[in-house]
């Protein structure tokens, strides 16, 4: 096992620290958007009139697409929302809580649901192991392709019987 940890899933998955630090901006714009939607109780259509986008836009963010948005469109969407938008940036010898680990980890989790799936808990504790440093993201990325094979496996033999007795 590492001792590496990270200060946010994003950082856990994403490759280069940019593509990180992109994601993790634009988790946080989608959030706030959509916690605006909320809050307000306007429907997709009321929304993307607001935002000044289609309805179909609208609802690639409510279901958390992130990677069809850009970091210009979502703030451009936050203006017209009425949001104010502010970029802070800090040094790096800035120390990240344990709480805005956590709100960065949820934050990333919301945003990355595909519509109708819900993360497994395995994956969960592999993105928590990331984070924590118990595994690398290598280990947890090979885990979840060990386990996606294994459930291919599992319904292949199970559509096999099936296929055979047609």
């Amino acid at each position: 096992m590492t001792d590496q940890r990270y200060a946010s899933v994003w950082d856990a998955i994403e490759d280069v620290s940019e593509q990180s630090e992109n994601m993790k901006l634009r988790a946080s714009l989608m959030t706030a958007l959509k916690e605006r939607i909320a809050r307000s109780g306007i429907s997709q259509a009321q929304a993307a009139e607001l935002f000044g986008v289609t309805q179909p836009r609208v609802s690639d963010l409510v279901r958390g697409k992130i990677n069809l948005f850009g970091l210009d469109a979502l703030v451009n969407m936050a203006s017209a929302a009425g949001l104010h938008v502010e970029l802070r940036v800090e040094g790096i010898d800035m120390a990240t809580t344990e709480a805005q680990r956590r709100l960065a980890h949820e934050q990333a989790l919301a945003s990355t649901r595909i519509e109708g799936h819900q993360p497994s808990p395995e994956f969960l504790a592999d993105c928590e192991a990331v984070i924590e440093g118990t595994m690398t993201r290598d280990q947890a990325r090979a885990a979840s392709l060990a386990r996606a094979l294994a459930k291919d496996k599992v319904a292949s033999a199970a559509v096999a019987p099936v296929a055979d007795a047609a």
